[in-house]
């Protein structure tokens, strides 16, 4: 049986392929242009006839994009609603950008484009429906962690020293997010249950057994998903700070704003297919 540190290895290096991440990026830009594109179209007719078009183009101002987008709001132009679609669009190719890493680690090798791109898409069925499920264990780590939250700030609110009310705060907001990502874990796991049987059909049958994947061994799938995890969200973290820091203005400024939004969605794709794939060799070796 192998190590912790040896499956995180194979899964880490089975989630570097090219062709694999290639297709996350070409998918994920459909959402973003749905919402750039037009966002760009009506902020460019508002502002580039602007008294203060020329400054803007050489300084970017947070503050007069913000007031831009209150103007759009009165011509009628929804910010909101288009984020919203941009969101509906990347929940409905979630399955099959799942499907692609299901499909790359049954195979156990390489795939081409074609191959990944009809496998996916035969997996979307099963996990659309775990899609579906998962506001359920999500929605409950979330509640409880709701209830840690406002438990956290009443006793910040009569604690006598305002370090020891933020002490409570943090813990309870970092238990939350602990809440959530083990949630997220299992239903990591449901789907490398579905992967692993090719005949399954229940997602909340799968998501069930999800959890003797997670937990047993002494809770090997558990810590070899948060060893993938942690080190990934904390570098997600980096990136998306960066990138807010970053104001694409210039070609410079443009090009690093590109790179690192690329940079995000190839991590992203990493991590969700390094921690699939590491649940499904843990499953091979339990016997699934």
């Amino acid at each position: 049986m192998k190590s912790i540190l040896v499956l995180w290895r194979t899964a880490a290096g089975a989630a570097l392929q090219w062709r694999l991440l290639l297709w996350w990026v070409l998918a994920l830009a459909l959402p973003t242009l749905l919402v750039v594109l037009p966002l760009w179209r009506a902020l460019s007719g508002l502002l580039n006839h602007a008294l203060a078009s020329s400054a803007l183009a050489l300084n970017f101002d947070p503050a007069m994009l913000v007031e831009a987008l209150a103007g759009l709001e009165k011509q009628r132009f929804s910010a909101v609603d288009l984020g919203l679609a941009g969101l509906l669009l990347t929940l409905l190719l979630s399955p099959w950008l799942t499907g692609l890493l299901v499909t790359s680690a049954r195979a156990n090798r390489p795939l081409g484009m074609g191959d990944l791109f009809l496998g996916g898409w035969r997996e979307y069925g099963r996990l659309g429906r775990m899609l579906l499920w998962s506001v359920v264990p999500l929605g409950i780590a979330a509640g409880l962690g709701g209830v840690l939250l406002d438990a956290a700030g009443e006793h910040g609110a009569s604690a006598t020293l305002e370090a020891d009310g933020e002490l409570v705060q943090h813990l309870a907001l970092g238990f939350t997010a602990l809440l959530v990502l083990v949630a997220q874990a299992s239903l990591d796991a449901g789907r490398a249950v579905l992967a692993l049987n090719p005949h399954a059909r229940s997602a909340v049958v799968a998501w069930w057994r999800g959890w003797r994947l997670l937990l047993g061994q002494r809770g090997r799938g558990l810590w070899v998903y948060l060893l993938i995890s942690l080190p990934a969200l904390a570098g997600l973290g980096l990136l998306a700070l960066l990138r807010v820091h970053t104001a694409p203005v210039g070609v410079l400024g443009v090009s690093a704003a590109v790179l690192l939004g690329l940079a995000l969605v190839v991590l992203t794709a990493w991590m969700r297919g390094a921690r699939l794939f590491a649940l499904i060799e843990a499953g091979r070796e339990r016997g699934r």
